[in-house]
């Protein structure tokens, strides 16, 4: 802050605009090693009430770069903005320049969830041979999977996909998601007073995070239920959803197979009735609606696992390996 002031004094020539630095204040800009006080931060916080003393959080830096006015104007009004690609299929109301129906504008992100990581416990000494590694039996699960969450500006939420990275399904996987039925499941329903679906699509990948062929999968999935939805939405007495939909992401690999682009294009008939809205590359850390979505569903997962993890400790004395079969 003090070196962006000094910058800024000299680039006006210590002129009208400027603040200039206290002795004290100029050697912390320029010197190397040196320190404020806690008695000078403490005046700072005084000064400055909306200032508090925060944890660092990584972040890239040419992802930080796009942090600006420019491209969050390019993002929603430039030529091939979310403006512009809604009116391209008009889902924008000319007059008001308002979205026409919200059921129609969709979010879609997913993020990936270790799904027992922490399971090896902290790492203790003791005493051995020197030269020789110590080593502690257990068990390792370093097994993942990514869930893709998407949800319309109406504020419904549709089912999840959840991508395992696993080669084939197993007799186990299949007898989990078998639930009794008193039990909270994936039923394929869709509940308009809630506002969301009961749909899942599992998907199967190399390493549990999306993949073009699985990504296809999703947009298949997610037809489906716009469908199921739109009927929903004609039996409570409102109009149905009509298609295509929009649809925005983020501009990951797994989103520009031939078979997407051609499934999602008006020259090849619109199969899908979907129209792809992609963001730019190292925005969708601010840009990006969903991320909020998926965060909700990562904290519900994790308190999940843990009142799951104090049930199996109290019934059999000890805490459960997570894997796919009890995610």
């Amino acid at each position: 802050m003090l070196k962006a002031r000094r910058a800024e004094n000299k680039k006006k020539k210590y002129g009208k605009g400027t603040v200039a630095l206290t002795p004290f204040e100029e050697r912390l800009a320029i010197e190397s090693g040196v320190e404020v006080s806690k008695r000078w931060l403490q005046g700072l916080a005084g000064r400055h009430p909306t200032l508090n003393k925060q944890k660092e959080r990584n972040a890239d830096a040419t992802r930080t770069k796009k942090q600006n006015e420019g491209v969050v104007e390019k993002h929603f009004f430039g030529e091939y903005g979310i403006q512009a690609s809604l009116e391209s299929i008009g889902l924008i109301d000319m007059t008001t320049k308002m979205i026409a129906d919200p059921r129609s504008v969709w979010w879609f992100d997913e993020m990936g969830q270790a799904l027992d990581a922490a399971n090896q416990g902290p790492r203790s000494s003791a005493w051995g041979i020197k030269g020789e590694k110590l080593e502690r039996a257990g068990t390792v699960n370093r097994e993942t999977a990514s869930i893709g969450m998407a949800f319309n500006l109406a504020g419904f939420l549709a089912g999840p996909q959840i991508n395992v990275g696993r080669e084939n399904w197993t007799c186990a996987l299949a007898d989990c998601l078998n639930a009794p039925p008193h039990a909270k499941s994936f039923d394929s329903q869709i509940y308009p007073l809630d506002m969301k679906s009961t749909y899942c699509l599992m998907s199967k990948t190399a390493n549990g995070v999306q993949t073009q062929e699985s990504f296809m999968m999703f947009l298949r999935g997610l037809r489906a239920q716009v469908v199921a939805y739109s009927k929903m939405e004609e039996i409570s007495g409102r109009p149905p959803i009509t298609f295509p939909i929009w649809l925005g992401t983020d501009n990951h690999t797994s989103r520009f197979s031939a078979e997407v682009l051609e499934a999602c294009t008006p020259m090849a008939a619109n199969e899908l009735g979907i129209r792809l809205f992609f963001e730019e590359a190292k925005t969708s850390q601010f840009l990006q609606p969903p991320d909020q979505v998926t965060k909700l569903c990562h904290q519900a997962y994790t308190r999940g696992k843990k009142l799951y993890q104090k049930l199996h400790k109290k019934v059999y004395g000890a805490e459960a390996k997570i894997t796919i079969v009890e995610f």
